[in-house]
């Protein structure tokens, strides 16, 4: 975290680790954002210093892991699995991005190494889970909060006075079923999407404090993020099959649809961003004019609920992959300002 690469700094680089995990579990409630921080510290080591530092960094970190864990607990080898998940939980988003950053500008790989690294994590959650409990791992993560909201949301609708039945067409017991098996469908997507939202932020947070220590940062910015033209016909097909096929193809695809949209949408918030960023600097004065600009979209979509936000923007997105409007493909990525 610091400026200038030291001894000293890189001393004090393990002991801000080492304080961030006893950090996290004296104040267990905290923990997401702790490891946020750790994550963001991790991406700045890894950036500053050599491959053999940084895993060395990890290493310290998940032997303190386990030291602070055995605290009032057992020790066994499932304790040494507890704490690994902690320890990549807490450093490997922030490794792989740094890690990426020296090899890479493309903003679009580097969030792809971030997100596969929280997969891992993902992963292994999910196997501690199936070892630890005997049930299924989709009842945890789907089937019993989507019947906690159904039932809420049941609740909220027969105070107001109005018969779930009448209002919906069906019984709870099918509203339930309809909604757990269509959120089923779809939890690779949000996984891989809510993955890209936790790399993303660690980026953006990694690269303020490497510009406010007057690191050089190579790579391109948001505005200059961008899909090639092959995805525009992945997405295209994407609709199709999943329109007219029910099979488990065709859900696969319903999950590679919602990811493409999504960073289509995405892309052309870039597009835009860097149109209107050439027109002016002001920052203050385009997020004022986005704001407006969504708050007339919205109710111009209620008469027109094709002209909204979502489908402009990720038809802006595809024709920026197909037409280059910012001409960047044959631009190296320029220095970071």
């Amino acid at each position: 975290m610091f400026k200038k690469k030291s001894k000293v700094g890189d001393i004090l680089d393990v002991i801000i680790l080492i304080l961030l995990i006893m950090t996290m579990f004296i104040l267990p409630s905290f923990a997401y954002i702790i490891s946020i921080i750790g994550n963001v510290l991790m991406c700045v080591i890894a950036y500053r210093s050599n491959i053999v530092k940084s895993i060395g960094c990890v290493i310290t970190a998940y032997a303190f892991m386990v030291v602070f864990g055995v605290i009032g607990n057992d020790f066994s080898t499932m304790h040494l699995f507890d704490c690994a998940i902690s320890t990549f939980n807490f450093l490997l988003i922030g490794l792989s991005i740094g890690i990426m950053c020296k090899l890479t500008g493309e903003i679009s790989k580097i969030l792809i190494g971030g997100t596969l690294s929280n997969l891992v994590i993902v992963s292994l959650e999910i196997i501690r889970y199936r070892i630890a409990y005997t049930g299924s791992v989709m009842d945890a993560l789907v089937n019993q909060p989507v019947k906690e909201f159904i039932i809420a949301y049941e609740e909220v609708v027969r105070t107001s006075g109005i018969d779930f039945a009448e209002m919906f067409g069906a019984s709870i017991e099918d509203a339930v079923w309809a909604l757990q098996q269509s959120v089923a469908m779809v939890v690779p997507a949000l996984l891989i999407l809510s993955s890209l939202a936790v790399a993303f932020i660690v980026y953006v947070i990694s690269k303020k404090i490497l510009k406010m220590y007057k690191v050089k940062l190579y790579t391109k910015n948001f505005d200059q993020f961008g899909l090639p033209a092959s995805a525009s016909i992945a997405l295209v097909s994407s609709y199709i099959i999943t329109m007219f096929s029910s099979s488990k193809f065709g859900a696969a695809c319903a999950n590679i649809l919602i990811i493409l949209t999504t960073l289509y949408v995405i892309c052309g918030f870039s597009v835009v961003e860097y149109k209107f960023k050439s027109k002016t600097r002001l920052a203050v004065f385009r997020v004022i004019v986005y704001i407006v600009a969504l708050f007339i979209l919205s109710f111009v979509s209620i008469l027109i609920p094709f002209f909204n936000v979502t489908t402009i923007l990720m038809i802006i997105g595809m024709f920026d992959g197909v037409y280059d409007f910012r001409k960047l493909r044959s631009e190296e990525y320029p220095k970071e300002e």
